[in-house]
């Protein structure tokens, strides 16, 4: 019927169906043999919309979250795998993706915290904005838990210096008291002065509290830090916290100051 360049300026039909599409759009499916090879597509599953590879079998995969881009390849019938959290995005082998804005890649991750990151063989990004990076790491601490934890030990160690001070005044207000009595009634020295010593021995005891809250108050301080371990096989259960590396463990680490202390 052509044969030649062939031009519509106005619409063209295909079995009395109008052609809309761009000629940059049309372009785009050259060589493709199907609609479904090597494209994403919409899937809606459990009321959520998200997008799937084409050639990916619905058995296979979990239901879609929300705005999921599931990018995975699972070969077996599951119901967890792939991008199954809201806004989740889920790539590589058999990679699981549940938390809401969590990432899973490389082969057999998951990645079920909140904001949550897998990345490697065989990881796990559980806590709070965790990530979990190598082989057969965890990542399971949680920012929000801890802080409060964290909190509520400031609290309890302001309180005992509250009543530390009321301690210091009740002694100084005697020892005001009884060293007046000391200088008015000389007979009776011995008796005052044994007094004057028992406030002297609450004195140092309540130094010595003091001096135990500062150092509960530097340790609690150092938590409110983030934790870190690095390594292979490891768990990092602190506050965003981050496991990642080769054959070794460190399960606390705190970082005050810019300084670290108490690595394993």
């Amino acid at each position: 019927m052509f044969n030649g360049d062939t031009y519509v300026s106005n619409s063209l039909y295909l079995g009395g169906t109008e052609i809309t599409s761009t000629a940059t759009e049309l372009n785009l499916l050259t060589g493709a043999t199907s609609l479904g090879t090597g494209i994403l597509s919409p899937v809606t599953e459990n009321s959520n919309t998200g997008v799937r590879l084409s050639t990916a079998l619905a058995a296979n995969h979990g239901d879609i979250g929300s705005n999921a881009v599931d990018l995975s390849y699972s070969h077996s019938a599951s119901t967890t795998r792939g991008a199954t959290g809201n806004i989740s995005t889920a790539m590589g082998f058999k990679t699981i993706a549940s938390g809401p804005v969590s990432t899973a890649m490389g082969g057999f991750t998951t990645a079920s915290g909140t904001y949550s990151t897998a990345m490697g063989r065989t990881t796990t990004a559980s806590g709070y904005a965790s990530t979990a990076m190598g082989d057969g790491t965890t990542a399971s601490g949680n920012i929000l838990q801890q802080w409060e934890i964290a909190q509520q030990q400031v609290e309890s160690v302001l309180q005992q210096w509250d009543c530390t001070q009321q301690q210091v005044e009740i002694i100084l207000q005697q020892w005001e008291k009884h060293r007046s009595k000391w200088r008015l009634f000389y007979s009776n020295g011995k008796r005052h002065r044994q007094q004057v010593e028992i406030i002297l021995q609450q004195w140092e005891m309540t130094q010595k509290q003091v001096e135990i809250i500062l150092q509960q108050w530097e340790i609690h301080n150092s938590k409110w830090n983030l934790f870190y371990s690095n390594g292979r096989v490891t768990t990092a259960s602190g506050n965003s916290s981050t496991a990642m590396g080769e054959s070794t463990k460190q399960v606390e680490v705190f970082y005050s100051n810019g300084s670290k202390h108490n690595s394993k």
